[in-house]
């Protein structure tokens, strides 16, 4: 967000996707153990993963896609 000249701040969608890979590697690490919705944990994972991607492009996207955000000037006094 720097490197476009936005401020530092995640935001929902940000956090939602940081959560979303949290739960992709808990469930890719439970593995074949896991079956939810007749997925395992590593389908479950990819599924995770790709929410996360989804949502991160989402927010992100549209900030590479269009000017950078000019910084402000310092004022002179």
């Amino acid at each position: 967000m720097g490197h476009t000249g936005r401020p530092l701040v995640a935001g929902p969608w940000l956090t939602s996707a940081f959560a979303l890979i949290c739960g992709a590697t808990l469930a890719r690490v439970a593995g074949q153990n896991v079956v939810l919705s007749g997925l395992n944990g590593v389908d479950l994972s990819a599924v995770l993963w790709t929410l996360a991607f989804v949502a991160y492009l989402c927010r992100t996207g549209p900030w590479l896609l269009s000017p950078k955000i000019g910084r402000k000037a310092a004022s002179k006094s």
